[in-house]
Order: C-alpha cells, then structure tokens, then sequence
C-alpha cells in the first residue's frame, strides 16, 4: 500500500515539474518569436 502511494506521488510530483517546466519554455520560445516578428 505505501509502495503505490509513494510511486503514485512520484509520479505526480514528475507531472507537475515536467508541466511547469514545458509552460516556462513555451512563454520564452513564444517572447522570442513575438521579438524577431
């Protein structure tokens, strides 16, 4: 039971790290095109 919580949390906690990580650069790829237009 603590095992599959543990992977469960895991997994959330990579989720999310992966989530923020892609939003932040897709705001900096998107600011730089905005600047070259």
């Amino acid at each position: 039971m603590q095992e599959i919580l543990s992977q469960y949390g895991l997994e959330i906690v990579v989720g999310m790290i992966v989530g923020v990580l892609s939003v932040l650069l897709w705001r900096v790829v998107s600011y730089r095109f905005r600047n070259d237009k």
